[in-house]
């Protein structure tokens, strides 16, 4: 050899510049979830992601990088083929699941839907997918059928922001029928519901009386969410309707019943069934104290119709525990709260809604408002003002 270099096979120094070229996609943490960071080079363009894959931090790095993997190849598929990177359902519920704090009564129903639509992407659910579901439900109460699509609705949402789908297809919700029926129990009524009660469900129903709690978020509440110091009466409830965690305060009629049935537990659920057993979670929510409740009601009606009160012993006979939420918010417009505190206390959403649902349940506060109205007062002293004048 004459020791004069040998050139390069042709392109082989460029193959390794290119080889060294930073690019394509890391995962990262970032406040508290892994996100995908960089940039994705395509055979027509570059893509620069910064996205969260809904996954918390604390799961392990490579359910992390699978995510990214599957990313990175629907980007390439979308680059080859003109096909929109998008997940399966199941993999978004997922993401919901660990980026909010849904209720038991939710993680069932998201369950539920992932057997419904798991392995299809959320870029091809369509609206008539969703009707054909509802369809299915036809046998459910549409109040029922509207939570499960409250969730369906969640996840779809989460799935647009990720990038998976462009928007939430567009579906009706059934009809929840009004039928103009005072629910507002009043005191008196109460109080013979609370003595005609079993005892392992007199405190839920004195709970849901005192606070306007749903039946699931009084079953499911747990000794550590409440707090009896004197002064301080307070529960805190996270298994609830929209997954919101919030607190109420507990009035002190309730507390004897919450003390006496967390007993000498210090940990569990506070309420348990007449088998001394938690409740379980049922998938659509409710009816965990029916038949506790049937009972109680009837107590009730006996004594109404023995009092002689047969027409409104007639309307109780149908009374539902979710009737203790309408008599909360009711006794507290009777005595005059603003429709902000009944808001506050119920967690209800709108002024209207509130004015709407609870304004007439109280028409004796209504009638003794009207009554109050000063006219006919000023008669006598308009009369001898006139008399005056003539004189």
């Amino acid at each position: 050899m004459d020791g004069r270099k040998l050139p390069a096979a042709s392109g082989g120094s460029s193959v390794l510049k290119r080889r060294k070229k930073k690019g394509g996609l890391e995962c990262r943490q970032i406040s508290g979830f892994w996100w995908i960071y960089g940039t994705l080079r395509l055979k027509d363009r570059s893509v620069r992601l910064r996205k969260s894959l809904g996954i918390p931090a604390d799961r392990p790095q490579h359910e992390a990088e699978a995510a990214r993997a599957k990313i990175e190849g629907q980007y390439i598929e979308e680059s080859v083929f003109g096909v929109k990177p998008s997940a399966t359902f199941a993999t978004v519920t997922l993401a919901w699941l660990n980026t909010v704090q849904p209720g038991a009564t939710d993680i069932l129903m998201s369950k539920k839907l992932v057997r419904k639509f798991g392995a299809n992407l959320v870029r091809d659910l369509v609206a008539a997918d969703i009707a054909g579901f509802v369809g299915s439900m036809a046998n459910r109460k549409p109040a029922t059928i509207n939570r499960y699509l409250n969730v369906l609705h969640a996840i779809l949402a989460l799935g647009v922001r990720l990038g998976y789908a462009d928007a939430v297809p567009h579906f009706e919700r059934p009809r929840v029928k009004k039928v103009a029926v005072n629910k507002m129990l009043s005191m008196a009524e109460l109080d013979l519901l609370f003595a005609g009660a079993a005892p392992h469900v007199a405190g839920i129903l004195a709970l849901m009386a005192v606070t306007g709690c749903r039946v699931s978020e009084a079953v499911y509440l747990q000794i550590s969410d409440v707090i009896l110091a004197p002064g301080r009466e307070r529960v805190i409830f996270r298994d609830t309707k929209n997954s919101e965690t919030y607190g109420a305060s507990l009035h002190p009629f309730a507390v004897p019943h919450i003390v006496k049935a967390i007993g000498r537990h210090q940990e569990g659920p506070v309420f348990l069934t007449h088998r001394r057993r938690p409740y379980e979670l049922k998938e659509d929510g409710g009816g965990q104290i029916k038949t506790a409740f049937r009972t109680a009601r009837a107590s009730l009606v006996s004594a109404l119709t023995e009092a002689g009160q047969l027409e409104r012993a007639a309307i109780v006979a149908k009374a539902t525990p979710h009737w203790l939420r309408h008599s909360f918010a009711s006794h507290l417009m009777a005595q005059g709260e603003s429709v902000k505190t009944i808001m506050d206390a119920g967690r209800w959403k709108t002024a209207r809604l509130v004015m709407e649902t609870y304004s007439h349940l109280a028409p004796d506060a209504t009638r003794e408002a009207v009554n109050s109205l000063p006219f006919g007062s000023n008669k006598a002293d308009a009369t001898q003002e006139e008399g005056k004048k003539k004189a």
